[in-house]
């Protein structure tokens, strides 16, 4: 998780995105790791992807620490994509 924030602030987006999965291979689910890869995957424009780990995070953390981020995030993609799904 770490070095994936790292890397993220550095704008290593694809460095992020592997760290954030080897943090969510090794502990899945993890709600944290979770949204941080949703994140990074939006930054990479991997528009189905980060729908799919936001959503993910929002099952799992309804009222959690992102989940205002996260809504505000699924409605651009949507709004991008021209669908809600």
């Amino acid at each position: 998780m770490e070095a994936g924030g790292l890397y993220f602030k550095d704008k290593n987006y694809k460095g992020a995105e592997s760290r954030f999965r080897d943090a969510l291979d090794y502990k899945p689910n993890q709600p944290d790791a979770t949204f941080r890869l949703a994140e990074t995957l939006d930054r990479l424009s991997k528009n189905d992807e980060a729908q799919t780990m936001f959503q993910a995070y929002l099952r799992t953390q309804p009222n959690g620490t992102y989940a205002v981020k996260a809504r505000i995030a699924l409605q651009r993609i949507e709004r991008k994509s021209g669908r809600k799904d």
